[in-house]
């Protein structure tokens, strides 16, 4: 590294590199080690900067993730408590739908539709909590799929093994897609 002093440029020694030359002072060859300057920032200060930059990393995270969650939600009812599918939801268990299963159904209609499939109806198996039975327009099989996983995960399986079945023209009983990348059927 350089610096101009007074009009002459001098070369800045480095931390921990030996030095040599003339002294200007005394007039005589001199050779020294350049040591490290002390740190002005003390331990404590360093602890503090270091609980305010974590505490920044974390409020930018929550910040991300409330974002990611609030995407997921639709758009026309972000404000609203209750989302309402069009698609007949049927309960065999007489538990009640929640808001969070017709969110869910709600989504997995408009994945549907993004793979030209239309949802006839959904069926909540009696015992199950956190199953949903989907029957499609055109289709004799049913679908089981999982509250638990995304709907467009599930309906981008459900797709594949549909083709997959027209394929090979295979009449299934019902076709599981509750395990991600995977499809059976009977």
């Amino acid at each position: 590294m350089r610096k101009k002093r007074g009009g002459e440029v001098v070369a800045t020694p480095q931390v921990g590199v030996y030095t040599a030359g003339m002294s200007i002072k005394s007039g005589k060859y001199e050779s020294r080690r350049t040591e490290k300057q002390p740190s002005r920032i003390t331990p404590k200060w360093k602890v503090i900067l270091s609980a305010v930059a974590i505490v920044v990393a974390m409020a930018l995270v929550t910040f991300l993730v409330v974002r990611a969650i609030q995407s997921m939600t639709p758009e026309d009812n972000r404000g609203a408590t209750e989302v309402n599918p069009t698609v007949e939801i049927i309960d065999e268990s007489n538990a009640g739908i929640s808001p969070r299963t017709k969110l869910f159904v709600w989504r997995l209609e408009q994945e549907a539709g993004d793979y030209g499939l239309k949802i006839s109806r959904v069926v909540l198996p009696r015992g199950l909590v956190r199953e949903v039975d989907i029957y499609f327009d055109n289709r004799e099989e049913k679908f089981k799929m999982q509250l638990d996983r995304s709907p467009a995960v599930m309906m981008e399986d459900a797709n594949r093994i549909i083709k997959y079945l027209d394929r090979e023209g295979i009449k299934a009983e019902y076709v599981d897609v509750r395990v991600e990348g995977r499809g059976y059927f009977k």
